[in-house]
């Protein structure tokens, strides 16, 4: 998915849609190896930026039907914590998608 297309499709998903979680960064990963991690399971990073002292990871899943869930994650140099936005058109798409990320980045 191009940069352009996951926003345009984030801003287009209704609040309601959204879903936040806290994940644990157990193994203290950076930016870098969240995405190489993410990547090396079907993840993709879409884009990325830094906002203060917080790296914000943009990606897409997209399943075999089509259906697309789009995550944010908010990674903090200063915490162990990650928070993650996830959203999708249809809200059962995102059913387990937060357990999904928390097996990869633990693993």
């Amino acid at each position: 998915m191009e940069k352009r297309e996951f926003l345009e499709e984030w801003k287009s998903i209704p609040e309601q849609n959204e879903q936040q979680f806290t994940l644990q960064n157990l193994n203290n990963l950076n930016a870098d190896g969240i995405c190489n991690k993410l990547q090396n399971n079907n993840i993709f990073t879409v884009a990325r930026r830094q906002v203060d002292n917080q790296q914000l990871l943009y990606h897409s899943v997209k399943y075999t039907n089509n259906l697309s869930v789009l995550s944010e994650l908010k990674v903090n140099s200063t915490n162990t914590s990650i928070t993650l936005s996830l959203k999708s058109k249809n809200v059962m798409a995102i059913a387990n998608i937060n357990d999904v990320f928390q097996v990869i980045l633990n693993n």
